[in-house]
């Protein structure tokens, strides 16, 4: 990477955390700790992955999951900069009743591919794009972000082991490893050896320095030698970077700040803004809504059953199945794809 464009990626990083400062401190609720914290990966990821305005539908492109969405405002902050909408918009409705620009990040934001809600699910998720592009035999990868204080969930641990599984090599998960969450330190509250899990699991591990663009380009590009293993970034970073009274404190995840407190830290940011300024380009047009996916499945014929003669459901559920399987198995992406929680030989 090329210091000219070291410096773009932290100009957008800086710009975009005053950004969602001001959001924050406008909507008066919000979490300014882990939106700090992420928003070196998210410029970044936004500006390295094949993801721009416009190409919501596009076969070719690269998808980006937030996991940890309470860091909504980095999010916004990043999209609006890079002219996914107009930021303006997303300043005066962040975190409003009638607005698109929710707590969370919404789907309904162009930019957006995943609704997130409660910590653990994004790598579920991410999975599931990965096995669909897999599938589909398309080209893009599939990001996603999460928080080290939500490695405890049970559901990512479940995820983990799909992913090394099915040789997810089209999936790169990034830990934003801060080593702080809502209560407290992650040591204190559950220690994880994050490293060791993944890579029992059978991911390939890299660290790097969560807010070095250089490093963090380095663990985020393709790798060369087209390895079939999922891949894990644990960025080491440090809770609300950028501004001095929120680095490395825990209260920092949901500290609201008084207008003059968000006037100091812009005042902070603000020389690290001129030095790098970054310039939003021209709104791209508003994304294109998803079109309707055309079903061309063959429903073949019906299966009828005498009247008066019993048929227990799971049988007619594997006779169904199957009958769809035969009458769409040489139709290229009408092929079904079934999934089932451990009840394979219970279908008959």
């Amino acid at each position: 990477m090329e210091s000219a464009q070291r410096r773009v990626i932290e100009g957008l990083a800086t710009q975009a955390r005053m950004d969602a400062l001001n959001m924050i401190t406008r909507a008066g609720s919000g979490h300014p700790g882990g939106a700090l914290s992420s928003m070196d990966l998210y410029a970044t990821l936004w500006l390295c992955a094949h993801a721009a305005p416009g190409d919501e539908c596009a076969t070719n492109r690269d998808y980006i999951v937030v996991s940890h969405g309470h860091t909504a405002a980095g999010v916004y902050a990043i999209l609006g900069n890079l002219g996914f909408f107009d930021l303006e918009d997303c300043r005066r409705g962040f975190r409003t009743a009638d607005g698109v620009f929710e707590g969370h990040p919404c789907a309904r934001v162009p930019g957006v591919q995943w609704c997130s809600g409660s910590l653990g699910q994004g790598l579920s998720v991410g999975c599931g794009f990965a096995l669909g592009l897999r599938q589909r035999g398309l080209p893009g990868r599939v990001f996603v972000v999460m928080g080290d204080g939500e490695q405890a969930k049970g559901q990512i641990a479940e995820a983990r082991d799909l992913a090394a599984k099915y040789h997810l090599g089209n999936l790169l998960a990034i830990v934003d490893c801060n080593g702080l969450q809502a209560s407290g330190a992650v040591e204190e509250i559950l220690p994880l050896d994050l490293a060791a899990m993944y890579s029992a699991a059978g991911w390939r591990v890299i660290h790097a320095d969560g807010h070095d663009p250089v490093d963090l380009y380095r663990a985020l590009r393709p790798g060369t030698d087209a390895s079939p293993q999922p891949t894990v970034v644990l960025a080491r970073t440090i809770m609300g970077k950028g501004v001095s009274f929120l680095e490395g404190r825990f209260e920092s995840h949901g500290r609201v700040l008084k207008d003059e407190e968000c006037a100091t830290a812009l005042a902070e940011l603000r020389p690290l803004a001129e030095t790098n300024p970054w310039q939003v380009p021209k709104r791209a047009a508003l994304a294109k809504p998803a079109q309707p996916i055309e079903l061309t499945v063959n429903a073949g014929k019906p299966l009828v059953y005498q009247a008066g003669k019993s048929v227990d459901c799971r049988t007619a559920v594997g006779a169904a199945l199957l009958s769809l399987a035969a009458a769409n198995q040489s139709r290229p992406g009408a092929a079904p794809v079934v999934l089932d929680c451990d009840l394979m030989d219970s279908l008959r």
